[in-house]
């Protein structure tokens, strides 16, 4: 399992199966915790997908697949007996479509739920996408090169203005102010020594 998420509903468990293609479905006992196999969402064989967020509303699923190199959007409805996923819309990860030695990797929305950002390895790029509040579909801003070996994971700090990317071969973290109007990352400060990074997650604290 690459990725395991509840749904926003709380009403079941999504877990990313990237060997077989497949997100499986659990529905969780309340008091035992027991977990029971209740759906499959099949992904296209030999896409890999690898991780699964929700918009902020809950109403729509997103799923990177590191293998085919693309974004799946689907429209989420658990108020019914069984979850349904409808598949929307699938966009490329790559900044160069016939790019063939990458990987799909991180896969983030911004805090205000306008925006998903992902990354690749191989082309060692960063995608920018804005997600359309009513259809839950995405539009490319940009997908641009961040002069790093293996970019694993990415976020953005609460203003939405800069984002962070840990480059894991290269060992270290970079930052970058964004342009969502000109569709640019401009790298800023100096970047950040780091034993191979993995994951980064960046939350808010109130004082």
């Amino acid at each position: 399992m690459s990725c395991v998420i509840p749904t926003p509903d709380g009403k079941y468990l999504c877990a990313v199966d990237n060997g077989v293609d497949q997100v499986k479905i659990y529905k969780v006992h309340p008091t035992t915790g027991r977990l029971t196999l209740y759906d499959i969402l099949r992904c296209e064989l030999e896409s890999g997908p690898r991780l699964m967020c929700f918009s902020k509303d809950g109403k729509y699923a997103y799923i990177n697949c590191e293998l085919s190199n693309k974004i799946r959007v689907y429209a989420y409805d658990g108020s019914g007996k069984s979850p349904e996923f409808e598949l929307l819309q699938e966009v490329d990860s790559l900044m160069d479509e016939k790019e063939v030695s990458s990987a799909c990797c991180a896969l983030k929305i911004s805090p205000s739920g306008r925006y998903l950002y992902c990354s690749s390895a191989g082309e060692n790029t960063v995608g920018i996408f804005s997600i359309d509040q009513e259809s839950g579909m995405l539009k490319k801003i940009c997908i641009l090169p961040i002069s790093g070996g293996y970019p694993k994971d990415v976020d953005v700090l609460p203003d939405e203005k800069e984002l962070i990317v840990l480059c894991h071969e290269s060992n270290y973290m970079r930052f970058f102010t964004i342009d969502y109007e000109k569709g640019t990352i401009v790298m800023k400060g100096k970047q950040l020594k780091v034993e191979t990074p993995n994951c980064i997650l960046i939350s808010e604290v109130e004082e």
